[in-house]
């Protein structure tokens, strides 16, 4: 396992900037085609579905709250 390092991504519906940390390996894999949830098995699913979508969980629930 790598050493871990933090990355920054912001909300694209509220703008609130999140700091995730996840190991350097899993980073790479991730920034060279891995599946999130296999490049950084060990981040919370709300996490994961930032790095996909942009939305943070709050911004989730509130966006599908009626599904």
């Amino acid at each position: 396992m790598g050493k871990f390092i933090q990355i920054s991504v912001k909300c694209r519906c509220c703008g609130q900037e999140y700091i995730l940390n996840v190991t350097d390996d899993g980073y790479n894999a991730y920034m060279n085609g891995e599946h999130v949830q296999d490049a950084f098995p060990c981040i919370s699913p709300e996490d994961r579905e930032l790095l996909i979508s942009g939305l943070c969980g709050n911004c989730w629930d509130k966006l599908f709250q009626d599904y």
